[in-house]
C-alpha cells in the first residue's frame, strides 16, 4: 500500500510549553525539554500550525491479494499408481 491507498486520516500532537518530568510517553505530551520529554495532559496545550499535522491518505482502491499457492493432490485409492511394468 502507498499514501494514496490508506484510508484519509489525520493524526493529533499535544505539545506543552512546560518542562518535562516523565521519560515515558503514556498519558502524557510531548515536550521541548532536552532531559526529560514528557508531561501530564493537565499542563496545558500549545498551539500547533496548521501544516505541521495535516490530512493523509487518499482512500483510493488496492489489490489485497493473500498469498496464495495451488497445490494439485492425485490419490490412488487402490492398486498400485502408476502401474508398474
Amino acid at each position: 500500500m502507498n499514501t494514496t491507498e490508506i484510508p484519509a486520516h489525520s493524526h493529533q500532537l499535544n505539545a506543552s510549553k512546560q518542562g518535562g518530568f516523565q521519560f515515558t510517553p503514556v498519558d502524557y505530551y510531548l515536550l521541548t525539554s532536552d532531559i526529560t520529554l514528557y508531561a501530564p495532559p493537565s499542563a496545558g496545550n500549545s498551539a500547533m500550525a496548521a501544516n505541521e499535522v495535516s490530512n493523509t491518505g487518499g482512500g483510493q482502491a488496492h489489490n489485497n491479494m493473500q498469498p496464495y499457492q495451488a497445490v494439485n493432490f492425485i490419490i490412488c485409492l487402490q492398486g498400485v499408481f502408476p502401474p508398474r511394468s
